[in-house]
């Protein structure tokens, strides 16, 4: 899985550019983000020998990818999901297409791996998107005080 990891992210790149409009506007550097990372992490945790047991465990990298999409995009929840999903099929076509067989229990790793990223990544999207409505609401209502004071 490692040595396909630029034809995964190359084909997920080309996926995503196309089906999130979103993604359009971000340079390659920033939508790549931290997926080749968080690929990585999948790839250990489907290896026997690594002491990873899962992709998410003991990282916080989807929950960064997560927070940059919302400080750094013009991403709803749907595209950041959009983009996981994206992701599953990449992989799935790219280890097919090159006649790599999975196990049962690779493919759940997998998956889970996946589906952990997308809760931890929209976590970590509206904890950002709480923080910002909560700062813009205090700026408006100090902004807002001082006219109403003098009224």
């Amino acid at each position: 899985m490692l040595a396909l990891r630029d034809r995964v992210i190359a084909c997920w790149e080309a996926r995503v550019r196309s089906a999130i409009a979103a993604a359009q506007a971000l340079r390659h550097p920033m939508l790549l983000d931290t997926l080749p990372t968080f690929y990585d992490n999948i790839c250990e945790s489907v290896t026997p020998g690594y002491q990873r047991a899962r992709a998410v465990s003991g990282t916080s990298i989807a929950a960064e990818h997560g927070g940059e999409r919302a400080r750094l995009s013009a991403y709803d929840h749907e595209a950041l999901i959009g983009e996981y999903q994206v992701l599953r099929g990449a992989i799935a076509d790219v280890l097919r297409d090159d006649g790599v067989d999975l196990t049962h229990a690779e493919t759940a790793a997998i998956h889970h791996a996946i589906d952990g990223g997308i809760k931890d990544a929209v976590n970590a999207f509206t904890l950002v998107h709480s923080a910002l409505r909560e700062r813009f609401i205090a700026t408006l209502t100090h902004d807002l005080r001082t006219p109403l004071t003098a009224a």
